[in-house]
């Protein structure tokens, strides 16, 4: 393992070759070898200000004040010499003055390092010091890293330094926003091949852990402001906001049709169809049991978290295309008036489906397509209600999932694997609402049936016998009492002094209310809006990864405030859940008069009807 004193004299002679090089460098070249000069010095001074002078100080007694001073003085006038050298084009006289007046100051602080104070620190530290104040120099220097690497993959030093670093050095030893948003910008200013791409040097350097890290902007060519940002940084992160926005929304406009004309097509009853709307939900709870473990992998790392990912959605995505057939009637009924037309020559033949495309082009189509689920939002009560009552549910998960390492890693000393396995007790609870499911179904089919004959509709029409979309509450009957129970035992039974299986029974509960309100939520808006399913539950859905991540970005930081932590924090949020245990109920009471009042909401057996009228009515 490499020595303390082996790092910081590697930092040295790659700043003295650099040095070197720029003074013996082509015009067209000095632009570069300026920047990593720049770059690579402010880092060794920052670096060394927070491990090297500390470590001199305690363990050189005798000098350690004198020579943290007179280091002090020589980080200060080269920082001041190297901002000066920034304003000066490499190819003007003054540049090559003021690079000299660095070196001027540096070429002895090099030398008296390397001559004395190494060599007295490592002869008061051991082996197993050294090394470990080499590990904490180099991780931190990962931070301050030029952001790319061997692979071209822009942030793979620093997300890795971020796993992996203790929490206390990041925050109160080091600026994190200003090095990582300095990062990001010397990056893009790349991508655009701009001639300076080093951002302003930072005005201090201090390792004082009592002063207080003040965040601001400091002016129009400050990289940490937004409105600074390159035009590819900008234009980047609109994208990535625009897929996290309207990508979940597709996704979950995907997820109701496709098991609604699975469970048609292979004439499959609500019971499994749960079962399936289920298993959509498991990926949440057992990623991070894999996740944590391969993070935690030296040899894999946190990259192969998301190659692992990739290979599995790609290899979804490539068996969905190459195997997955066309179930949609309407397609079917114009590939079928396609192919007898092309038989028989006649253009008569075409199906109703067709026909309505032709009134309006496809920007028509995909505009009044697109603008649905906003126009739920605003129209429709139950999914305004109903997305309120998701928001907050999940406003709940995400804190409670967020604070994961406060409840299990801080409490009980687990690593980050082991934090993960954790969530193999949410995934347990929701199993066996699943192996329950179908006994379920039975039992609320039995006594709605029964309801229905205690109202005297034993000759109704097949319409009114059909069940309503509140008979899919039945599991939020039970689940939405239990959820705050479950936060309550989690929040009043976390700590060493009660044992991990404890907070981990109470996961297993939260898993199996957690999956019984989702499935019932579902169940009951894709049996209340059918063939607007997909539009209804994308409205619901941007709605609540928008509102609820931010709501838990806001209260996450509860669970490490002195005082509140897991206990005050969980049983906040168990009292939110007590105020929602009475929704299902509610829902069950007012929800006929809550799809009357909504335009698209359809009632039993219409959807049918629907389909035949508008789609099925043959060529």
């Amino acid at each position: 393992m490499t020595k303390i004193s082996e790092a910081v004299k590697a930092d040295h002679k790659l700043i003295t070759e650099t040095y070197h090089a720029i003074r013996g460098a082509e015009p067209e070249d000095r632009h570069t070898l300026r920047n990593k000069f720049i770059w690579t010095l402010d880092r060794y001074l920052r670096v060394e200000d927070l491990v090297v002078t500390p470590a001199l100080e305690e363990h050189l007694s005798k000098h350690g004040d004198k020579r943290r001073q007179r280091l002090s003085d020589d980080f200060e006038s080269i920082n001041a010499k190297l901002r000066h050298m920034q304003q000066y084009d490499p190819a003007e006289e003054s540049f090559n003055s003021s690079l000299q007046a660095i070196w001027v100051d540096l070429e002895p602080h090099v030398y008296e390092e390397e001559r004395s104070d190494l060599d007295r620190l490592e002869e008061n530290l051991s082996e197993t010091q050294s090394t470990e104040l080499s590990r904490k120099y180099n991780k931190i220097k990962e931070l301050l890293q030029k952001p790319y690497g061997k692979d071209g993959s822009p942030d793979s030093h620093i997300l890795k330094a971020i796993l992996e670093m203790p929490r206390e050095d990041m925050m109160l030893k080091l600026g994190l926003t200003d090095s990582m948003m300095r990062l990001l910008y010397t990056y893009c200013s790349e991508d655009i091949n701009t001639e300076d791409d080093t951002p302003p040097l930072p005005t201090t350097i201090t390792n004082d852990k009592e002063e207080p890290i003040i965040v601001s902007t400091i002016g129009d060519h400050d990289p940490i402001d937004p409105k600074n940002w390159p035009l590819v940084v900008r234009v980047k992160s609109l994208v990535i906001l625009f897929f996290l926005i309207f990508g979940q929304g597709y996704s979950a406009g995907a997820e109701s049709i496709v098991n609604t004309l699975a469970a048609e097509e292979y004439k499959v009853g609500p019971a499994l169809e749960t079962l399936s709307t289920a298993m959509y939900l498991f990926a949440p709870v057992i990623a991070p049991i894999a996740g944590g473990w391969i993070a935690s992998n030296e040899s894999l790392g946190w990259h192969w978290t998301e190659w692992v990912t990739l290979i599995i959605s790609g290899t979804s995505f490539l068996v969905a295309f190459c195997f997955l057939p066309e179930t949609y009637l309407p397609k079917l009924l114009d590939w079928k008036a396609s192919r007898l037309r092309r038989l028989t020559n006649d253009d008569r033949y075409v199906s109703l489906h067709a026909q309505s495309l032709k009134q309006k082009t496809f920007c028509q189509r995909f505009r009044a397509r697109l603008s649905l689920p906003l126009k739920f939002i605003g129209t429709e009560p139950v999914i305004t209600v109903l997305g309120v009552y998701l928001i907050l549910l999940y406003t709940l998960l995400f804190t409670f999932q967020s604070g994961f390492d406060h409840i299990f890693q801080e409490a009980h000393d687990l690593s980050d694997g082991e934090t993960g396995a954790c969530f193999g007790a949410i995934a347990s609870g929701a199993t066996l609402y699943l192996v329950a499911v179908p006994g379920l179904y039975v039992w609320a089919r039995r006594r709605q049936a029964r309801l229905h004959q205690d109202q005297n509709q034993k000759d109704a029409p097949r319409e009114e016998k059909l069940m309503e979309p509140e008979f899919r509450l039945y599991p939020g009957f039970v689940a939405g009492p239990l959820l705050p129970v479950a936060l309550f035992w989690i929040g009043w039974t976390d700590g060493k002094q009660v044992s991990l299986w404890s907070v981990l029974g109470a996961c297993f509960v939260f898993g199996m209310v957690l999956m019984a309100l989702y499935t019932s939520s579902y169940g009951y808006i894709v049996d209340s809006y059918g063939i607007h399913a997909g539009s209804a539950l994308s409205a619901i859905t941007m709605l609540r990864y928008i509102i609820a991540g931010g709501m838990a970005m806001a209260t996450r930081p509860l669970f490490g405030v002195p005082g509140f932590g897991v206990k005050w924090t969980m049983t906040v949020l168990g009292c939110v859940a007590l105020v929602l245990a009475p929704a299902p109920f509610l829902f069950w009471r007012f929800g006929r008069k809550l799809r009357g009042r909504s335009r698209y909401a359809i009632s039993p057996g219409e959807e049918e009807k629907e389909m035949e009228e508008r789609d099925g009515g043959g060529l």
